[in-house]
């Protein structure tokens, strides 16, 4: 009856050179990796080490 659709998803993945935070959002225009950027969580810089899609299912 109902059909599941499953769709990709695109992360990038992301690590602070000071705090050491890992971070996993979803890909935005304009990110590529090694992209420097500041960290949200202190004073440092972030760097985009991966970006990868991820296969999820929606109903």
């Amino acid at each position: 009856m109902f059909q599941k659709k499953r769709i990709t998803v695109v992360y990038t993945v992301s690590r602070c050179d000071s705090c050491e935070t890992d971070n996993k959002e979803r890909f935005v225009s304009g990110d590529y990796v090694y992209k420097r950027f500041d960290c949200a969580k202190c004073d440092g810089k972030a760097v985009i080490y991966g970006i990868f899609g991820q296969e999820e299912i929606v109903q």
